[in-house]
């Protein structure tokens, strides 16, 4: 097994937990470190929980350190913010933003960022 991290953020969604099933069945990677906004009862080997809020730069550095690879899959509905575009645009909008940032201050050379279905300046959906 190898010495490499991969942080996932997005971990309880329908993407973010199929991504966290194969992470975890990776030998690719030694710990699957998690950020999470609430607790996950889920517990495996290769598994770190970091409950984090991700308006607070600080700590996501902290949590972002020594991490090769950042997943994020991160996102919501309308339905979910009932409507709300400013809570949607801060969930899937400038959360993968910011996160993309951290990681280019971290040094993390890898950034995979799963986007929402039709994403297109020119669409629209908001």
């Amino acid at each position: 097994m190898s010495e490499r991290t991969a942080t996932l953020i997005g971990a309880t969604g329908l993407v973010g937990g199929e991504l966290l099933s194969l992470l975890l069945d990776d030998n690719y990677f030694r710990k699957v470190r998690i950020l999470v906004r609430r607790p996950i009862t889920m517990n495996h080997p290769k598994l770190e929980r970091k409950l984090v809020d991700f308006s607070d730069a600080d700590s996501l550095l902290v949590d972002l350190d020594e991490s090769d690879v950042v997943f994020c899959t991160i996102g919501t509905t309308m339905k979910k913010v009932k409507g709300n575009k400013e809570v949607y645009r801060k969930i899937d909008y400038d959360i993968p933003v910011n996160i993309a940032r951290y990681c280019k201050i971290m040094n993390c050379r890898n950034y995979i960022v799963v986007s929402a279905v039709g994403a297109d300046s020119g669409s629209g959906n908001f």
